[in-house]
């Protein structure tokens, strides 16, 4: 069932790809990211599909253990990298782009583009690929409880101690705040605020 959702996801966006070719978006492109999430039924459980391409980003402010692709984190606060960064300074990219007659020049595809994979960007689309990168979460969320004196939660005017408890976000992004800011340190800001 998640490889069925993985797959639908890949076909999105290499769907998304045609169709931008199909309207003659030739010389210009986008890098994404996204995240669908997945609440197990009866469970504390959610499941996070993460797909991207280009340096677009997605990281998971976890309270709780995490698991990234069969791999788990440690139980503590901190930030889980849900994507990953398709630059073109990759080697893993370098190879796949001169394994098909391209190159890369200062860092950039063809001396180019940045980004190793892409939606768009046709005119560079056998060296820049809209595949993208697919990953699969598993968060296992709090299980707290909030009383109000009456026994009754009104969660429509507790809202903020409500969110309190549950601390755990996605912060999803461009290169404009990851080039300049890690990961971790996204994740304090917003718990911050």
């Amino acid at each position: 069932h998640d490889n069925d959702i993985l797959i639908r996801l890949e076909r999105a966006f290499l769907l998304t790809d045609i169709q931008s070719r199909m309207a003659g978006l030739v010389t210009s492109g986008a890098t994404v990211a996204i995240c669908l999430i997945k609440k197990k039924p009866k469970s504390n459980k959610i499941t996070i599909y993460a797909a991207n391409v280009g340096d677009a980003r997605a990281v998971l402010s976890s309270t709780s253990s995490a698991s990234v692709g069969g791999k788990s984190s440690s139980s503590s606060i901190g930030a889980v990298r849900l994507t990953h960064d398709h630059r073109a300074d990759d080697p893993e990219e370098i190879s796949r782009i001169e394994s098909t007659g391209g190159f890369v020049l200062r860092n950039r595809v063809l001396g180019i583009l940045a980004v190793a994979r892409s939606l768009g960007d046709h005119g560079m689309k056998e060296y820049v690929i809209g595949k993208p990168h697919l990953s699969t979460t598993e968060v296992i969320l709090p299980t707290t409880t909030v009383t109000i004196d009456d026994g009754v939660m009104d969660t429509e005017h507790n809202t903020e101690n409500i969110c309190m408890l549950n601390k755990q976000f996605i912060i999803i992004a461009c290169d404009g705040l990851w080039d300049v800011i890690m990961d971790q340190e996204a994740v304090d800001m917003v718990r911050i605020r």
